[in-house]
């Protein structure tokens, strides 16, 4: 099971790889933060049962950019570098189109897709880069048994022939 921690997690880790000059807080109001520097939101969307066992995930992502100095040249560097931070190659050399790639102890590598990629510019002056997209998979719901484990089955068969059968 993929936890949010371990997607934030991953996110920021990929961020901090990518542009390794910017910082990264997360959303909520910090005072006397370092620029340039992003600021990283994710958001469960959506969570629907397939199955007894198995999730289907959504998580809305946004990612806020605020420069030292604002250009436009600079923040549509970092919409590609954003952009090609989310290709990944998987373990099997396999170029995917746009996931992030989670490190589970239990499972491996997975590999959550991204979709819906967009950005916007906000703010008073729309000086402000906005990227969105949103991260999809499907997960396993571990549940506990309630009843104690069968220890013993005992079949009996009994076979009946058919001695009144006619050609």
């Amino acid at each position: 099971m993929i936890t949010e921690i371990q997607l934030k997690a991953a996110l920021i880790r990929l961020l901090k790889s990518a542009f390794p000059d910017v910082a990264i807080y997360g959303v909520g109001a910090v005072e006397g933060y370092k620029k340039p520097c992003f600021f990283v939101e994710m958001i469960l969307t959506g969570e629907n049962d397939e199955t007894v066992n198995v999730v289907k995930k959504t998580y809305s992502v946004s990612i806020l950019y605020e420069a030292a100095k604002i250009t436009e040249m600079d923040s549509l560097k970092k919409v590609d570098g954003i952009r090609n931070m989310l290709k990944c190659v998987d373990d099997r050399n396999r170029h995917r189109k746009m996931c992030i790639k989670i490190k589970d102890e239990k499972l491996g590598n997975r590999y959550v897709k991204a979709t819906e990629f967009f950005y916007t510019f906000v703010g008073d002056d729309a000086n402000y880069l906005n990227i969105h997209f949103n991260m999809e998979f499907y997960d396993t719901e571990e549940i506990e048994p309630t009843e104690p484990p069968i220890e013993d089955v005992r079949l009996i068969a009994s076979i009946e022939t058919n001695t009144n059968y006619r050609d």
